[in-house]
């Protein structure tokens, strides 16, 4: 028995039900149901009854209640009292995995928020091309990644935002006379507005490729390509300068700087394609404290739209 355990049991004692507490504590429902029944084997006596969905605790269980919130109770005392005493500490350190492209929106927007909430928390860094999250994550050499894992990685995961695909206009474009009506943050532009207009593309190894070509074979747009690049971090720029509408993930506008007349961004009808970025770590990984503020801290500054 530890007290990851201990708190754990308290959480589902305050749920009464395996599926709420496994969100509150961001763990998987089958991975927090067969820790408890591990707690029952380890005591010798089941403290929940089952029926379906629903739990209700039995008198065993009402009684390790009481007594594992008198021990956390100490516990949390007891570091408290520690801290008082005002002795030098070491820094928690939280390795984390982030694609190189959206570094820069955590490092200047997210850190120096969180490290003033939080100055004992050390985050490393670690700015890798996106194949390179998970298998960093799988074999322990970071704590958490910033990605999409496939289902089948044996990964925990949080959503921390999801990135919508947006189109581009030039300032000064005769769309941006028109009326549109709004959907969320940005106004929605219509498949009319895109037939025969000039684009700025992707190649064809983008993934943003494959997206503007389903759009535009869906909604009959006939879009003429003036460039196609294989630096996409620039196409902000070449949109900017007049080039051609362009097809771009939200996160990436907070990248751009230094033209004089950004571009307008629209969403597209019904919003189709979008791209969720979780916080991961690993299946067998116990989820610290130090893991489970970082991962509510980033997905709070998310959901002000920091672009």
């Amino acid at each position: 028995m530890n007290f990851n355990q201990l708190e754990n049991f308290l959480c589902v004692c305050e749920e009464l039900s395996f599926t709420k507490a496994s969100h509150k504590l961001y763990v998987s429902q089958p991975a927090l149901s067969q820790q408890i029944s591990r707690l029952e084997q380890e005591i010798g006596v089941p403290l929940f009854h089952r029926s379906g969905s629903s739990l209700q605790l039995l008198p065993s269980g009402v009684i390790l209640r009481s007594s594992a919130k008198r021990i956390l109770n100490e516990y949390y005392l007891a570091l408290n009292n520690i801290k008082g005493l005002n002795l030098p500490t070491t820094p928690e350190v939280l390795n984390i995995a982030i694609t190189k492209p959206r570094a820069f929106l955590l490092m200047s927007y997210v850190l120096p928020r969180f490290y003033e909430k939080y100055p004992d928390i050390q985050v490393v860094v670690n700015e890798v091309d996106s194949f390179e999250v998970e298998p960093l994550l799988l074999d322990g050499s970071v704590d958490m990644g910033f990605c999409n894992p496939p289902e089948y990685m044996p990964l925990k995961k949080k959503l921390i935002f999801n990135e919508q695909l947006l189109i581009a206009v030039p300032k000064n474009h005769p769309i941006n006379q028109n009326h549109h009506e709004f959907d969320g943050r940005y106004p929605v532009i219509t498949p009319e507005e895109l037939d025969g207009q000039d684009f700025v593309m992707q190649s064809s190894d983008d993934t943003i490729f494959q997206y503007a070509q389903t759009f535009f074979k869906t909604y009959h747009v006939e879009p003429v390509v003036r460039i196609v690049t294989h630096a996409g971090e620039y196409i902000h720029f070449l949109t900017a300068a007049n080039l051609g509408l362009s097809f771009v993930f939200e996160m990436s506008i907070s990248l751009q700087t230094g033209y004089q007349d950004p571009p307008v961004y629209y969403s597209l009808p019904h919003r189709p394609y979008s791209k969720p970025w979780y916080l991961a770590y690993r299946d067998d990984t116990v989820l610290t404290e130090t893991m489970r503020l970082f991962t509510e801290y980033n997905a709070q500054c998310f959901e002000k739209y920091p672009f």
